[in-house]
């Protein structure tokens, strides 16, 4: 799941195959995986990022998908400037 293109997500959102909660958990034991090897995040927000994904499910339920990018995972990145 986590190497599904934006088109596959869309589509698995719309024929409820999964959903935003599901994605984003598979995003989340990948990350963990993979950046015991790598290194590569400095902080994970799992609680933010399934919370998130609950109030976009939760919609997702009631309006169906509210945009292009609805429900779709991303990487952020927050730099701070001293």
């Amino acid at each position: 799941m986590d190497r599904l293109s934006i088109k596959d997500l869309q589509t698995g959102y719309k024929n409820k195959k999964f959903s935003p909660v599901e994605v984003t958990r598979q995003y989340l034991k990948r990350i963990s995986s993979l950046d015991k090897i790598y290194n590569s995040y400095i902080t994970v927000s799992e609680e933010e990022a399934l919370k998130i994904a609950e109030v976009l499910e939760k919609k997702m339920l009631t309006n169906g998908c509210l945009g292009n990018l609805f429900g779709i995972p991303i990487k952020t990145t927050f730099i701070q400037k001293a």
